[in-house]
């Protein structure tokens, strides 16, 4: 022991092992979840990892993304086919930084294969690097079997690199929920890996705090599906001020 070091001292013990010290009324020391809130792979106490659970707080902050299925009274003048019943929409307003950006640049849906597209709430950056994989998975699979996997395949390869980012040291979480649709078909993934099929009539991630996003439940009641979609997203991107164009719009 250095002949300086006081032994009884909590600040001198912590200096020896490499770790720094903390001032007395730190406010990571108050919390209850310290020193977990700050680990990937720590359970706290409760058995909750903090840190996944706000990755989805921050995919919760993200732009409203609506997916709903199609129904005959519904809005669709560009295809009147008998398989309109079959056919999902996505919108999600395109949310700029300025009135100076280049709209399409921060477009949100993206085709995974012909007849799987997805999209997200949350972060860009992370969103991007999700694609990425997740192309890079589907691409190897057509190349050696000539076709693409279902989506219901394809929503478990999402969660897997979503999952994936929660116990691998030095890295963290992915901050998004993801929205694929196709094949008459809608699947919502957290940031957590857990994957949900919907049997509702619409899913909704994201922002929905400016909006009302609970359509009628009755159906001979119910409203246009895609003009409720677009007055909500309207209305919820008013109550956050964002600066947005246009509503990003998808048939799938």
């Amino acid at each position: 022991m250095a002949p300086n070091m006081a032994p009884n001292t909590a600040n001198n013990i912590l200096l020896v092992y490499g770790m720094p010290s903390l001032p007395a009324h730190s406010s990571r020391t108050t919390s209850k979840d310290y020193p977990y809130s700050f680990s990937l792979s720590t359970f706290n106490p409760e058995g909750r990892l903090i840190q996944v659970e706000l990755a989805d707080k921050a995919a919760d902050k993200g732009t409203p993304v609506v997916a709903f299925r199609n129904k005959n009274n519904d809005n669709d003048n560009d295809n009147n086919n008998n398989n309109n019943n079959n056919t999902i929409t996505l919108m999600t307003p395109v949310e700029l930084p300025s009135n100076l950006t280049i709209a399409p640049l921060y477009n949100k849906i993206f085709t995974l294969t012909p007849t799987v597209s997805m999209t997200y709430a949350g972060i860009p950056g992370d969103y991007r690097l999700l694609t990425r994989s997740v192309v890079l998975t589907l691409e190897g699979f057509r190349k050696r079997f000539a076709t693409y996997p279902p989506i219901n395949d394809i929503a478990l390869e999402v969660a897997k690199v979503l999952q994936k980012y929660t116990t691998m040291a030095g890295v963290r979480p992915l901050g998004l929920k993801i929205i694929l649709v196709g094949e008459g078909r809608m699947f919502r993934v957290s940031a957590a890996g857990d994957v949900l099929e919907a049997k509702s009539d619409y899913l909704v991630i994201g922002d929905t705090s400016g909006g009302n996003f609970s359509p009628l439940d009755d159906e001979e009641s119910r409203p246009d599906m895609r003009e409720w979609a677009e007055s909500m997203l309207k209305e919820a991107m008013e109550k956050r001020n964002g600066i947005y164009n246009t509503i990003e719009i998808k048939q799938v």
